[in-house]
């Protein structure tokens, strides 16, 4: 295993209520995070450091509660090969 580091933007447009949304890395949640900027679209940077090997890896977006949002992922740069999955 080597650390990692994968690099994404995180779009979200959203109506009423900011979405909550956790991120997991295979079958490890990473982190639950709720939007709090009050416009209804919006990006985030996020920055995942990781241990993993060179085989295949998952990153999924949930959403948690109310589903006020619609997520989507570009920009993945990282040394892994990366499956992505929005739930």
């Amino acid at each position: 295993m080597q650390a990692s580091k994968i690099e994404f933007y995180l779009y979200c447009d959203w109506k009423d209520f900011p979405p909550s949304y956790r991120i997991y890395f295979d079958d490890t949640l990473l982190t639950e995070r709720t939007y709090i900027w009050d416009n209804e679209r919006y990006v985030l940077q996020e920055i995942l450091n990781v241990f993993a090997d060179n085989t295949l890896h998952t990153i999924t977006i949930e959403q948690v509660g109310f589903r006020s949002g619609t997520f989507r992922l570009r920009g993945i740069k990282t040394d892994l090969d990366i499956n992505v999955k929005i739930a």
